[in-house]
């Protein structure tokens, strides 16, 4: 038996297909980076050495400001070192040439008389020991300035209730050269010595006021010296 149309239709194998290649997809882009929020860390900053001061290295200070070019500075130096009351630079103080620095050396000597006064016995002795001497060297010099020296020198040493001020105090006193104010000073300084030196020299002095004849402003300095002379002669007579 023949088979039929159908069942040749039916039993036929179906016609082949092309096969079907694989799409190749582009490659993802990388994800975008979002933006980090951490702070980078700081960069390293290089310490700088301490710069000296007058509270914790007073004689770097003193050598600072004295090696400065501005008159004003090198006083405001040493003014500085006064008010901390730093006395450990008296000694270097004590060995500077006042006359290679005229414009200071007025501050030279009140720091030195302040410092003083705030040092050990040993170094308070060192210290007026010392404005004696400024002030015989000043008393040499026939200047504007040494003369200015000489009124800074006296009212310096007449702070100080110091035996060692007493010749020099006296020998302002005595001296012809000295003006009656600046004797005055000297005054006020031997009025805190109870010695008989310090004594004899008011005396004297108070003897030789009356013995010139003075006007106008200089009378006023007289009577202020006289005035002086008084206070410190009954003080030491108590």
């Amino acid at each position: 038996m023949t088979p039929s149309v159908d069942d040749t239709a039916d039993t036929a194998p179906a016609a082949a297909t092309p096969s079907e290649e694989p799409v190749l997809q582009p490659p993802a882009a990388p994800a975008a980076q979002e933006p980090s929020t951490q702070a980078a860390p700081p960069r390293a900053v290089p310490v700088q050495p301490e710069k000296p001061t007058a509270a914790n290295d007073p004689r770097a200070t003193l050598r600072e400001a004295l090696a400065s070019d501005n008159s004003g500075e090198r006083i405001d130096g040493l003014r500085t070192l006064a008010e901390l009351r730093r006395v450990d630079v008296l000694p270097e103080l004590l060995t500077l040439d006042v006359a290679r620095d005229p414009e200071v050396a007025p501050t030279i000597f009140q720091v030195t008389g302040r410092l003083a006064q705030h040092a050990d016995p040993s170094r308070r002795t060192a210290a007026v020991s010392q404005l004696s001497r400024w002030l015989q060297t000043e008393r040499t010099r026939d200047s504007a300035d040494a003369r200015g020296n000489v009124s800074v020198l006296v009212e310096t040493l007449a702070d100080f209730q110091a035996p060692e001020a007493e010749s020099s105090l006296v020998g302002v006193l005595q001296s012809e050269e000295q003006p009656l104010h600046v004797k005055t000073l000297a005054v006020e300084g031997l009025g805190k010595l109870n010695t008989p030196a310090a004594q004899a020299a008011l005396t004297q002095f108070r003897a030789q006021l009356g013995e010139t004849q003075r006007q106008g402003f200089e009378l006023e300095l007289q009577r202020e010296a006289e005035q002086a002379a008084d206070r410190a002669l009954a003080r030491l007579s108590r």
